[in-house]
């Protein structure tokens, strides 16, 4: 019998883009912005993460806000969805001023 890992049940955490730099961000567990997803606030249900996120001053650091579900793993915390893991990751292709840096 192959032996499992267990892994505790997920949530919510709040991510957006920064206002100015266009970075995925999420809301952290002090109420700062973070581009971290190991850092961000783990919240139970998607109307806490948004709530929470109302009542700091990263509201105003952040476009197009939202609650995205995640799990924990191995690595820590993981997003559930294929759309999330992608944003984790960064852009899947160069933006033009790195493309520009490199010639």
């Amino acid at each position: 019998m192959t032996a499992q890992k267990q892994h505790r049940a997920g949530g919510f955490v709040l991510t957006g883009n920064h206002l100015y730099g266009g970075h995925v961000i999420y809301l952290g567990r002090d109420s700062r912005v973070t581009r971290s997803l190991s850092e961000a606030a783990v919240f139970v249900a998607a109307e806490d993460a948004e709530q929470a996120f109302t009542r700091t001053r990263a509201a105003e650091q952040t476009v197009g806000a939202y609650a995205a579900e995640v799990t924990y793993g191995d690595e820590g915390i993981i997003p559930v969805s294929l759309k999330e893991q992608i944003r984790q990751k960064g852009p899947s292709l160069a933006l033009p001023a790195a493309r520009q840096r490199r010639r």
